[in-house]
């Protein structure tokens, strides 16, 4: 039977369906999921750290929302990071580090030369590296390469209260090329400091920080610079005859005068001086206008260039963004660095954030850096300006000329401390230059390290199966077997994360790495890290100022938990309270703890000088003070750590029974007899264990010295352990700080060892 018209219409229609259903539609599915991978593949996202700053954030957020629109295939993520050198330089050694990095002016040289960075010499345009100033251009080449796109630059000026220039008379040059000189400026302040006088109160002229900070090595160089000295030859390789030169000298020399001849400037921190008169001039730079207009929108002042000497030198230099190594795409973060730092970027950036420019283009479009104040910053960086040296070893080198001038403004001679400081940073690079020569590990120092693993793997288990056969039956040998199964976990994890890493340092203690270059081989020295160790004046400086504190500390705080401890053992009213508030300094962070003391300790706003003041002692120093500031350190942390060990002790005296104490008073003991031949000999357990961990956390002692004294003033806390932190994140100096990790290792090592056998003799269980 033959079907109908319509049948067969419908029969071709549902079979043609069926046929794009089996074929066609599988087919454009294929095609589209082939097609997505593609597509994303062409995608490119390009990882951009730098660190948090609110205003340059919020700027850097609208660029890249702007530049992705226009570059649809590239994704910029930044991450803005607090602690930003200390976590870039983890993550580069770590091997995952950004596309793009921020990277402060100076230090150019010394991630180029660690491999760090890629050089940008082919992404330059002859027109892009010609709008660059000057200073920039010197300030991003080392070794013959560019290697970043500047992203602004910086000056400093001196900042001036109004209202005490006014009651003097006195009129500040309002540009660059009429700048005071030195001698002139002191001779001005004076006035100032004269009319602002209120009886036996004088405020200060000059208020300028002497950290060991970059800001201060920063700010202090001009004074080299403009009596002609230099830091280093201009390859940046050798300091002897630069920094300690003649030259170099009398600038340091006209510093010196502001703090112990001249005394317009103190050395210790003066809280908001500035902006409640406490001092009439202040240094900065032109990030302080929207400081001052934000958070003290009332107060008046005015800039003047800063004062010259033989000639007008200022310094020069802020953040960049450079390409790094281990970006897999180079090409895209270049052109986002282009979008960021090129002569069209560089004017939406300081319409953005208003920080000084790095390129001609910028000045000459915006009328506003030729008017007053921003003139003087804008003349300085265009025509006085120099940079920092270019050198790969600059983090000693701030770190030595900060050193030198803050010595100076204590009263050291000046070419004392620039010799010092020079031989310091040469030392250094001839450390790196014979490092960088080093050969591999002898392989016969490998055999002989394998044997010794072998032999002494092989002393452990005949030891471990003589103990386990000396086992005279059965069931004893299967408890020791269970027991080492049921602390093999434990062992494993001590194994990986302590032992392993800590055979691992051992190893680097011989090399000095190249962290930011992981695949790079490491460079053998073998005891050259021991051996400048050992000759390191800072090293010795620092293991002293640890034993010092581990010498006061303990005792006294030993003395002091003790003493705690029998008060609030007494059986009165109210002991709970005490025993909570002793222990609260324990639970409570160390961060806190040290802020708030640094604010007990300030100089003019601190409580302690105001007691002292009340009761007719003169205001101290305290952390300003190079004999002050370790007293006040141990006093704060003997006052955060004692209750604990408070607790320890009133443990150890509710375990002595009281039937010995009734005895002793039947046989006529006094208290000090019982306490000397009942509580003392009972207490050893607890006298030992306090006095181990006293003694190792003091030789430890890091945390305080990092938050409020930065080692200073003139290394007198300096410890051990921050030595050893600068050394590892400050100066990548692996192997030298793995050295140094190990000879501490073995003071305490010692140190243990000697008051176990000495006290646990005498120790009742």
């Amino acid at each position: 039977m033959s079907s109908s018209p319509f049948v067969q219409f419908a029969s071709a229609v549902f079979s043609a369906r069926t046929h794009l259903c089996h074929h066609l539609f599988p087919s454009a599915l294929l095609l589209l999921l082939l097609a997505l991978p593609a597509r994303a593949a062409d995608r490119v996202t390009i990882t951009y750290w730098r660190p948090t700053y609110d205003v340059e954030r919020d700027a850097t957020v609208r660029m890249i929302r702007d530049f992705e629109a226009k570059y649809p295939h590239i994704r910029i993520n930044m991450v803005p990071t607090s602690s930003y050198e200390e976590k870039i330089k983890t993550a580069l050694a770590g091997g995952v580090g950004p596309d793009i990095m921020a990277v402060d002016g100076p230090l150019i040289a010394f991630y180029a030369y660690q491999g760090a960075l890629i050089p940008l010499d082919r992404y330059y345009t002859p027109e892009g590296k010609a709008d660059l100033i000057p200073a920039s251009l010197e300030e991003i080449t080392w070794n013959g390469h560019l290697w970043t796109g500047p992203l602004n630059n910086s000056s400093i000026a001196v900042y001036y209260n109004e209202a005490m220039f006014e009651r003097a008379g006195i009129v500040p040059p309002r540009m660059a090329d009429r700048a005071w000189t030195w001698e002139q400026f002191v001779a001005q302040i004076k006035r100032v400091m004269e009319a602002n006088r209120a009886g036996a109160w004088q405020p200060w002229g000059l208020m300028f920080g002497i950290g060991i900070n970059e800001f201060a090595a920063y700010a202090e160089m001009p004074w080299l610079w403009q009596t002609g000295g230099q830091v280093m030859r201009p390859d940046g390789l050798r300091a002897t005859g630069y920094l300690d030169s003649p030259a170099s000298v009398r600038g340091l020399t006209t510093f010196q005068h502001l703090f112990r001849v001249d005394r317009v400037a103190p050395v210790e921190e003066i809280t908001e001086g500035f902006v409640t008169g406490k001092a009439a001039t202040v240094i900065s730079g032109p990030w302080s206008i929207p400081f001052y207009k934000d958070v003290y929108p009332n107060f008046k002042y005015g800039i003047m260039p800063l004062p010259r000497d033989m000639k007008q030198v200022t310094p020069c230099g802020s953040w960049h963004m450079a390409v790094t190594s281990q970006s897999r795409h180079p090409d895209e973060a270049w052109r986002f660095i282009d979008w960021m730092t090129g002569i069209e970027g560089a004017k939406q950036w300081y319409r953005e954030t208003r920080n000084l420019p790095a390129r001609q283009s910028t000045y000459d479009a915006f009328p506003d850096l030729s008017a007053y104040p921003m003139r003087i910053f804008a003349d300085q960086v265009r025509f006085t300006a120099r940079p920092r040296p270019v050198t790969p070893v600059y983090p000693i080198v701030t770190d030595a000329v900060a050193q030198a001038f803050q010595s100076a403004a204590y009263g050291q001679p000046p070419a004392e401390v620039l010799t010092k400081a020079a031989r310091r940073i040469d030392e250094e690079t001839a450390y790196e230059q014979a490092a960088e020569a080093g050969r591999q590990m002898p392989r016969w120092l490998i055999v002989i390290a394998g044997l010794l693993a072998v032999l002494s793997a092989g002393v452990a288990g005949v030891r471990l199966r003589r103990y386990l056969r000396a086992r005279t039956t059965r069931y004893r040998v299967h408890d020791v077997l269970w027991g080492y199964g049921l602390v093999a976990p434990a062992v494993c994890g001590i194994a990986v994360f302590v032992v392993i890493p800590m055979l691992f340092a051992l190893y680097l203690s011989f090399h000095h790495p190249y962290v930011l270059r992981p695949q790079a081989r490491m460079a053998f020295v073998g005891w050259a890290n021991y051996q400048q160790l050992f000759g390191d004046p800072l090293f010795w400086k620092s293991l002293l100022n640890s034993a010092y504190f581990t010498v006061v500390v303990v005792p006294i705080q030993t003395t002091v938990a003790l003493g705690l401890a029998l008060l609030v053992r007494e059986k009165i009213k109210g002991v709970a309270v005490f025993r909570s508030a002793f222990f609260v300094p324990v639970v409570t962070a160390m961060v806190v703890v040290a802020i708030i003391w640094r604010l007990l300790y300030n100089v003019n706003a601190g409580v302690f000088n105001g007691l002292l003041v009340r009761f007719g002692v003169p205001k101290q120093l305290f952390l300003a003070s190079a004999t002050q500031a370790m007293p006040s350190v141990i006093a704060m942390c003997i006052w955060k750590s004692c209750g604990f060990f408070m607790l320890i002790f009133l443990a150890g005296l509710q375990a002595i029974p009281e039937e010995l104490y009734d005895a002793a008073k039947v046989d006529g003991a006094g208290r000090w007899h019982r306490f000397r031949h009942i509580t003392l000999p009972l207490l050893n357990p607890a006298m030992l264990f306090t006095l181990v961990i006293t003694s190792m956390d003091a030789m430890k002692l890091f945390g305080p010295i990092f938050i409020i004294t930065n080692g200073g003033p003139l290394h007198a806390t300096t410890v051990i352990v921050y030595y050893i932190y600068k050394a590892m994140f400050l100066f990548l100096k692996v192997g030298y700080a793995a050295a140094m990790a190990f000879v501490l290792f073995g003071i305490i090592l010692t140190l243990t060892l000697v008051q176990m056998r000495v006290l646990r003799r005498e120790a009742v269980y």
